[in-house]
């Protein structure tokens, strides 16, 4: 697990990469990637928006997600 501070330490360093990037924001898919940012090693994507929040749009175990992760907009994200 991962604490809200550590997460949001985080996710602003990447925002602010995005920023000087001059890119809109980033899709995160891999697992080892999305657990650095989430502290969840659920099925899912984490996308980090250049302002705002992330959001985590989980495949497997919602609810295990949400007590895992500290991110506040977590969604089920249905399989195609």
């Amino acid at each position: 697990m991962i604490s809200l501070a550590e997460s949001q330490l985080r996710t602003t360093r990447m925002q602010k990469l995005l920023n000087e990037k001059g890119l809109d924001g980033s899709l995160f898919i891999f697992p080892i990637d999305v657990y650095y940012y989430t502290g969840t090693r659920q099925n899912s994507a984490l996308w980090i928006p250049v302002e705002g929040e992330p959001m985590l749009l989980v495949r497997k175990s919602y609810s295990r997600a949400k007590e895992e992760s500290p991110i506040a907009d977590i969604r089920p994200f249905p399989s195609s």
